[in-house]
């Protein structure tokens, strides 16, 4: 079962972000430590990082001059909600 506070359990490690310019978001992405993927996907940049927050990687957009307009995560609360009781829901054997 997990637990913890829940940006914790919010973070996925996969944030997308929408950017004013994809491709200077990349470059500007493309030599910090700590991401795997720097892609792009329906006009967003998308990065995982398991061990950096959303924060973090804003910071080094709107840094470099890049206009970041929102952030979204791999998970929704719905989703984490349904993850921790699900593991509940088949060990009380319903």
């Amino acid at each position: 079962m997990s637990s913890g506070p829940l940006d914790r359990l919010l973070r996925t490690g996969a944030y997308a972000f929408a950017v004013d310019d994809v491709h200077a978001a990349q470059a500007a992405l493309a030599e910090m430590d700590g991401l795997e993927t720097v892609t792009t996907q329906d006009g967003r940049v998308v990065v995982t990082a398991p061990d950096l927050g959303p924060e973090v990687i804003t910071q080094r957009l709107v840094g470099a001059g890049i206009g970041v307009s929102g952030v979204s995560t791999g998970h929704r609360l719905e989703d984490v909600f349904l993850d921790l009781v699900d593991g509940d829901v088949e060990h009380a054997g319903c």
